[in-house]
């Protein structure tokens, strides 16, 4: 499950676990207008045994470009 922080949408929800819009409204029937409310809980398609720690799935989560760039940097030290 994801619980939106703030107002968002499924559009947005998608793009950032990468999951195809289409996936989110076949697991989220509840919600049907573009605009989410702070506090929502949206459903994604993952096994329950599934943590943001896991190896397997960390390319499924964004780097935030800070981190990326502080990476890149260390590497090249």
């Amino acid at each position: 499950t994801y619980v939106t922080n703030g107002a968002s949408s499924l559009q947005h929800i998608s793009r950032k676990f990468k999951v195809p819009e289409d996936v989110l409204k076949e697991l989220n029937p509840e919600i049907t207008k573009g605009k989410i409310d702070p506090k929502t809980v949206v459903y994604l398609p993952f096994r329950e045994d599934h943590s943001l720690k896991n190896g397997l799935y960390a390319d499924i989560y964004e780097k935030s470009s800070k981190k990326v760039r502080r990476s890149r940097n260390h590497d090249r030290m």
